[in-house]
């Protein structure tokens, strides 16, 4: 219902594109979702966040739009595959999809779904309203796709916001019609990146982003080939859509601003750049008016942050360029077949085809001429995403993660796709190189295939789905000790308790006051501004209502182990000091640990204290 609402708005405001109808239903789809961020937005910030009025709102909005959405869809033919290898791509992807459905049809566990993807429209829906209720600092990220799991999840629950963040995906997959001769390449190029289809079965935002990214991009193209200036009002509509789903889309403002400007269009460059703002400039209202800081937290003090956050955040020169400077120039290599989704390093599955199919790129003097400026289009436009995530591989350790650039894989996914021509066009004799290069991406998609279904055989999603298995029973076996913890935090504290996880991020399913180790910084933090003195800490603690600490034991040491975090024996002697103070409430495995803070008066804070070091 969500994204239908969002198609059929995005329609009635593209009644004059000239698109084929599947095409169009794309750019509709895309253009309306970020109304419909708008409109939640909107609501929020009037206090109107709330199921009732959405139900009527999506009730009252597939009723006018709806018309227009089915005229639409009947009209929407996919074209039918050429060859053998076509149909097998079109195999490939509607498998893929398939698969990804059914595992975002599950109850969420991905990690940043329940720091803040999640957590952030649970307290909207409490409340309301839009709000900054909490130490988390990621609220203040853009949340374009977050205002869509808003409504959704008014609607019908959180296993919404995965499925919303599925479509997204769909429209990935598709992404390629009207641009390439063969659609089903380019998305199934997309989906061959492992971390890509795992992406879009989790309530993230990265897919949104590739989305927005890569129609900004063909917009462009299109306004250079048709010289509408429609074109480059969507294209900067796009934009500014693709920077209120994340910061990081700053590069594709300055990819689209660096494509005008190099072909000389310099005026075309500023409208686009303006539009993108105007889009965007909600969200920086609305930060500036809740944390102080309109590109919250970035750059300026704000709500719960000061300089030494901000260090701790960026961890500046602890990237590439002072450890290994020539990783700069293998991080493609590197980040191909040393990246690993959720593993040390570059943290994503990337897959061999975009970097093995790249030479192709060589052939383009075999294109015609159209086709060449796209590819130089292509490859002008990439070239900034790229070179942003080189300078977050140099500047910082915590931005060495293959998934940042991701969401530019669309652009690159369209010129490969272009490129893969070329080969059509070689002799067949004494060697066929365009059979060949089929075969090694056809046999690559199939072992894809297989890891994909052998994923889905281990989350199992048909048994919770189906009821088969509990929700209870589902969240337990895989989220193991932490949804215990939470579980009796639930049920047996006090209802006035406010527990402090430390070194743990993640409190979605708290239904207690739970205040997040959002930056897993909180000790270190509380021991720069209290000194070190666990009395001071813990009466700091207490004047903020804190009444429990939950400490994330596993995760603790394993940072400690890592050696990246300034965590030595002296914070660790003053953390056993800390909860030496406390009473331990459980145990859970030996991974989380339960205290109650002592009583607030400062003598019953000695005697705790005394107690500790005679039973010492």
């Amino acid at each position: 219902a969500t994204v239908s609402l969002g198609a059929g708005v995005g329609l009635l405001l593209t009644k004059d594109l000239a698109a084929e109808p599947a095409r169009r239903i794309i750019w509709a789809t895309a253009v309306g979702l970020g109304i419909l961020y708008l409109a939640g937005l909107g609501l929020g910030a009037m206090g109107l966040l709330r199921p009732a009025y959405i139900w009527l709102i999506t009730v009252l909005g597939l009723a006018a739009t709806g018309p227009e959405l089915y005229r639409s869809l009947r009209g929407a033919r996919l074209p039918k595959p050429l060859n053998r290898f076509e149909a097998f791509l079109a195999f490939y992807l509607a498998f893929s999809l398939g698969l990804a459905l059914l595992q975002a049809l599950t109850p969420p566990t991905a990690w940043d779904s329940l720091v803040y993807h999640l957590t952030g429209p649970k307290f909207y829906l409490k409340e309301g309203r839009i709000f900054h209720p909490t130490d988390l600092p990621y609220l203040g990220f853009p949340e374009l796709v977050e205002m869509l799991f808003t409504w959704g999840m008014a609607l019908t629950g959180e296993r919404t916001a995965a499925v919303i963040h599925w479509f997204y995906g769909l429209l990935g997959a598709l992404i390629g019609l009207g641009f390439c001769e063969s659609p089903y390449f380019t998305g199934a190029l997309i989906l061959s990146a492992p971390t890509a289809f795992i992406l879009m079965t989790w309530p993230y935002v990265d897919i949104a982003l590739l989305v927005y990214a890569t129609l900004t991009f063909q917009a462009l193209v299109f306004h250079r080939e048709t010289g509408s200036s429609r074109w480059l009002i969507l294209a900067g509509v796009m934009a500014g859509f693709a920077l209120s789903v994340k910061y990081t889309a700053v590069a594709v403002l300055a990819a689209g601003f660096l494509l005008l400007f190099t072909t000389g269009r310099r005026k075309e460059s500023l409208i686009f750049s303006v539009t993108a703002l105007l889009l965007f400039s909600p969200w920086l209202v609305k930060n500036l008016i809740l944390t102080g800081n309109p590109i919250y937290p970035f750059f300026f003090k704000g709500i719960y942050w000061d300089e030494w956050r901000r260090w701790w955040f960026g961890r500046p020169w602890t990237g590439f360029a002072t450890t290994a400077p020539w990783k700069l120039l293998t991080a493609p290599w590197d980040a191909t077949i040393w990246g690993i989704d959720g593993a040390i390093g570059y943290s994503a599955s990337l897959g061999p085809l975009f970097l093995g199919l790249l030479p192709l790129l060589a052939g383009w003097r075999l294109l015609d001429r159209r086709e060449r400026l796209r590819i130089r289009d292509a490859l002008l436009f990439f070239s900034m995403p790229y070179a942003f995530w080189l300078f977050g591989l140099a500047w910082s350790y915590q931005l060495i993660q293959g998934r940042l650039l991701l969401p530019a894989f669309g652009v690159l996914a369209l010129a490969i796709a272009l490129g893969i021509k070329a080969l059509e066009r070689l002799p067949v004799k004494p060697l066929n190189l365009g059979w060949l290069f089929r075969a090694a991406i056809s046999l690559v998609l199939a072992l894809t295939l297989v890891e994909f279904s052998l994923g889905f055989l281990k989350l199992a999603p048909l048994k919770v789905i189906l009821g088969l298995e509990g929700e209870e029973a589902f969240l337990a076996r895989r989220l193991g000790w932490y949804i215990k913890a939470v579980e009796f935090i639930n049920q047996k504290l006090p209802d006035n308790a406010k527990v402090l996880f430390l070194w743990e991020p993640k409190t979605y399913h708290c239904l207690k006051e739970c205040v997040p180790d959002s930056l897993l910084d909180r000790f270190l933090h509380s021991l720069y501004l209290y000194g070190y003195d666990a009395e001071a800490l813990i009466s700091a603690w207490r004047r903020e209502g804190i009444t429990h600490l939950l400490l994330y034991r596993t995760g603790l040491n394993y940072l400690v182990d890592e050696g990246f975090d300034p965590i030595g024996p002296k914070e660790l002697e003053e953390l056993d000091e800390v909860l030496s103070l406390c009473r331990k409430v459980e145990d859970f495995g030996g991974v989380y640990q339960l205290f109650e803070l002592p009583p607030e008066s400062s003598s019953a804070i000695n005697l705790a204290s005394h107690q500790a070091s005679s039973s010492r």
